[in-house]
């Protein structure tokens, strides 16, 4: 009957330790999404604690248990070898790493093999550390902590999904205080009150049904309010946020270090996002700062050239590289472009928290002043990115002067729409048509000049250095190439031709426009275009065929290159849903095919990425900009609060004539950046039912001046975006092994401090009472390897059974240390240091008696864990 209670004690400790490993596993797999049924987990994961049962049963058990552990994966290493199947192991087990590292991070689906390995890499240590602390050394702060952690990770990062495995680990921790509670009062009562698994079973119902009534009862949609207790709170958080407030610290910026994805050789990812202010901006308007500009696109991420930077000063930064002004006469016929259609903004920008190099500038910037900083510190590049030649200041200020452009000027429009492809090239192109045309049709000697003969073609050449107005030019671009005459519309360059004819001349023709850009400048400008066409048409080889097409069919209505651009803006601002949840692309699929075609929902930088991939199809230039956006509404100094979930990414596009023009794919942000009355942004379900979205929701509907759209079919997307990997899992799972293994260091390093603490002490005191000290505590030693001192037996008899049963280091006994102590304790005879010294001098031995006796195992768990010996 005795050994049934304690088969019977034992399930039940089995039990509770399957239903703890249980709540702390389903609620990692299905963070995870990894579809089990819980009737399939928890009976796995009770087998699972029952071979730990067998393991740790006796020291035979852990004997042969640890032989097994070393045997056999050596011999299952020294088979792979001879068989010539190490290699292909090896390989699986880095495609299994590399799966799981993209899987919790969003950028990889579920593997329906590898899936199966890793719950049982999750189940096996979890289940273990909870069988040691639940049935061989029952620890309520262990297993408190423990659970804890996994809750409290997947709660800050979003990532909780299992509230039954919650309201079922609720119930246990409420049972195992109460299990605390009762063997700690009443563990020395054997015989008197029941066992304490036995209590368990007896208590467990009702820990159920109050944790079941709780959640049962009608919660208010109201958080508690306490109104002196929250103020008294934001104020302490206030105060340490300002003196203690965390700052952003990198080299050179980009938008993954504000938290909009992770990997750096990958876009994409889920976002964490963080409202920690990085700067303050004093403008008359919302503005865009660039700080990062990517040119290589890879299929997977963006890549920058070697940088080119060189040093400026705010005199010459303009000239550096500010788009080609001088050309702006091309398309408008107007030397006051600057004044007409953009807004000359005077800025002011304060860094906040934020260490960098990098220094955020709008696109257009004209001048640039940084009180107490040399000249020689800013640099910039051929891309217009700004920076220092050292990491900043987190305080660092500077003032520029920008012009901002006016997207939504009409007559704008209607002068980008007769920008060009190439141009330049085309001008001088037809220009060298029409001079060789002239040159053959006006020479006095053609064919003699053409065999060399200098003796009849000298002096017979000129130039005929002549500005096109604006209409020739247009006439001249749009006449047929194969009648070169048709190229003419001028009177006046027809009767200058006519004169030189008269007197046998040949003009050799210096073209230049509107009398401000010779022949030599339209040189220069075309040399800075083909430059800008050489770099920023790249695409990967293997681009996806139907990328391509698809930007031939969204841009093959319209006529010219700018409506062909807002054609694709348009389009993706308004058929993709805005989300900071989206689905992992596969690790072998084209980032913006896989963005186009299948998930089909993002934040910013698949919407920029892809923009700059369909217009670069069109042969349009294109690039890829992070930075940060200004936030909807500026105080009443017109100072603008930039944090981090301002980061953004966006397109700049080159056009022939005018230069680089922004341009603004996602839809949340389009009605802020054109001014107008909304956007067609469609959001995701989690982006307006998750409370954790709800801040950021309210400030990007400060962009988006319209109702926000949402699909009908959104909430149902809702349950297809959460059915992927959550990322930062694997940032949870090791954040539980690093807290469990930080909070076994901190329990062994407290152990040993107290045991230190405790024979230091003991060694300082007095003779008699130190001795009277050590031996209570070589008392407590020999109880808890089952030598407890029985009722009624005295001190004398005590030590003669011990002698009988332990053989101790000789040549003090038991008995003679008991003598010290008696004298010690009972007489006043005199107790010297060397007394004292004969009685410490029985630890060691002791205590290596005592790890004989217990097995290592529950001799370190006693000593180093419990602080027991």
């Amino acid at each position: 009957m005795v050994d049934l209670k304690k088969l019977l004690g034992k399930l039940a400790d089995f039990a509770l330790s399957s239903l703890f490993s249980f709540s702390i596993i389903y609620a990692l797999t299905t963070s995870l999404l990894f579809d089990y049924s819980p009737y399939v987990l928890l009976p796995f994961i009770f087998l699972m604690s029952c071979l730990f049962g067998l393991v740790f049963l006796n020291k035979i058990s852990k004997i042969i248990s640890a032989g097994m552990l070393v045997t056999l994966p050596a011999v299952f290493i020294i088979y792979l070898v001879s068989s010539h199947r190490l290699n292909a192991l090896l390989v699986q087990i880095s495609l299994f790493s590399s799966w799981i590292f993209d899987y919790t991070h969003g950028m990889d689906v579920i593997n329906p093999v590898y899936m199966p390995y890793l719950t049982l890499l999750i189940c096996i240590p979890i289940t273990l550390l909870i069988f040691i602390f639940t049935v061989k050394r029952f620890n309520f702060f262990m297993l408190l902590a423990g659970g804890l952690s996994v809750y409290v990770i997947q709660w800050i990062y979003d990532i909780f999904v299992s509230y039954n495995s919650f309201y079922l680990f609720i119930s246990l921790m409420l049972l195992y205080y109460l299990k605390h509670i009762y063997t700690g009062k009443y563990a020395g009562a054997a015989g008197q009150h029941v066992s304490s698994s036995y209590f368990s079973i007896l208590i467990f119902p009702v820990c159920a049904i109050t944790v079941l009534l709780s959640i049962s009862l009608p919660a208010s949609s109201k958080p508690l309010e306490i109104k002196w207790l929250d103020k008294g709170v934001n104020s302490v958080f206030n105060f340490f946020s300002n003196s203690f407030s965390r700052y952003s610290s990198f080299e050179y910026f980009s938008i993954k270090s504000s938290g909009f994805g992770q990997r750096s050789d990958r876009l994409g990812g889920k976002v964490t996002l963080d409202n920690t202010l990085v700067m303050k901006v004093k403008s008359p308007r919302v503005v865009y700062l660039k700080g990062a500009c990517r040119e290589i696109y890879t299929g997977s991420s963006w890549l920058d050239l070697k940088k080119d930077q060189s040093p400026v000063n705010s005199e010459d930064i303009r000239k550096k590289y500010s788009d080609f002004n001088e050309a702006y006469i091309l398309l408008t016929n107007s030397t006051s472009f600057m004044d007409n259609y953009f807004y000359m903004d005077n800025i002011e920008v304060s860094y906040n928290n934020l260490m960098t190099k990098s220094i955020f500038t709008p696109l257009k910037t004209s001048s640039l002043s940084f009180p107490g900083k040399k000249a020689a510190q800013i640099f910039v590049d051929h891309n217009g990115i700004v920076s220092g030649s050292q990491v900043s200041d987190k305080d660092m200020s500077y003032t520029l002067t920008a012009y901002t452009v006016k997207s939504t000027d009409r007559e704008l429009q209607d002068i980008l729409r007769k920008s060009r492809t190439r141009m330049y090239e085309e001008i001088l192109s037809r220009t060298e048509l029409l001079n060789d045309y002239i040159f053959r049709k006006y020479s006095n000697d053609y064919k003699a000049f053409k065999a060399g003969d200098s003796t009849q073609t000298q002096n017979i050449e000129v130039d005929l250095n002549y500005s096109l107005s604006l209409a020739d030019l247009e006439h001249m671009l749009d006449a047929d190439t194969s009648d070169p005459s048709s190229m003419i519309s001028s009177q006046t360059l027809k009767r200058q031709l006519n004169y030189y004819a008269r007197r046998s001349l040949i003009p050799r023709m210096r073209v230049g426009v509107i009398g401000i850009l010779d022949y030599r400048r339209l040189q220069a400008l075309k040399e800075m275009s083909d430059a800008v066409y050489d770099r920023y048409l790249q695409l990967p080889e293997n681009l996806p065929e139907r990328v391509k097409a698809l930007a031939l069919e969204i841009s093959s209505p319209y006529l010219n290159n700018y409506d062909r651009v807002k054609a694709i803006e348009e389009y993706l601002s308004s058929n993709y849903i805005y989300t900071l949840s989206p689905k992992p692309m596969p690790r072998d699929r084209d980032f913006v095919d896989s963005f186009l075609f299948e998930s089909q929902e993002g934040y910013c930088t698949y919407y920029a990425t892809a923009m700059a991939v369909l217009v670069r199809s069109l042969g349009i230039p294109a690039r890829y900009v992070e930075g940060f956006i200004l936030p909807p509404q500026a105080d009443e100094n017109s100072v603008y609060r930039v944090t981090n979930e301002q980061a953004h990414a966006w397109v700049e596009v080159y056009f022939d004539g005018f230069g680089w023009l922004p341009f603004e794919p996602t839809a949340p942000f389009r009605s802020a950046f054109y001014s107008d009355t909304g956007s067609n942004a469609v959001y995701s379900g989690d982006m307006t039912s998750d409370p954790s979205y709800e801040d950021y929701m309210k400030r990007i509907m400060g962009y988006d001046q319209s109702s926000s759209v949402i699909d009908p079919g959104v909430m149902d997307t809702a349950s297809e975006v959460n059915d992927e990997a959550p990322p930062y899992m694997l940032y949870s799972i090791v954040g539980i092994s690093a807290l469990l293994i930080l909070a076994f260091a901190i329990v062994v390093a407290i152990n040993a401090v107290r045991l230190k603490f405790k024979m230091f002490k003991a060694r300082r005191l007095p003779p008699r009472e130190g001795i009277v000290e050590l031996y209570r505590y070589y008392m407590s030693i020999l109880a808890l390897c089952g030598y407890a001192i029985s009722p009624g037996e005295t001190p004398s008899q005590y030590s003669q059974r011990i002698d009988k049963y332990i053989i101790l280091a000789k040549p003090h006994s038991f008995i003679e240390v008991t003598k010290k102590f008696i004298i010690s304790r009972y007489s006043t005879l005199n107790i010297t240091d060397e007394d004292k010294l004969l009685v410490q001098s029985f630890h060691q031995p002791l205590i290596r008696e005592a790890k004989k006796d217990l097995g290592k195992l529950k001799f370190f768990m006693l000593r180093h864990l419990m602080g027991k010996l």
